[in-house]
């Protein structure tokens, strides 16, 4: 396999050999403009989620398995 100089993330198309690549013979990951976009989003969903309502959403502003009806301020 010939090496790569780098692999573009873009939250859509990471195949195995992208994962090998990387840990193996390692070229550079960088994200792309679409990836960044989609993670502002899905980090102002969290946010929204943590701090914009009294409601427990799982596992962001609650704690994990038993402790899930403990509020995490």
């Amino acid at each position: 396999m010939a090496l790569r100089t780098a692999v573009q993330l873009t939250g859509d198309d990471l195949t195995i050999d992208d994962v090998w690549a990387i840990a193996v013979d390692g070229p550079e990951a960088a994200l792309s403009d679409l990836a960044r976009e989609k993670i502002a989003r899905a980090r102002a969903l969290v946010e929204r989620a943590a701090h914009g309502t009294r409601e427990h959403t799982y596992g962001i502003n609650t704690g994990f398995g038993r402790f899930v009806s403990r509020s995490i301020p």
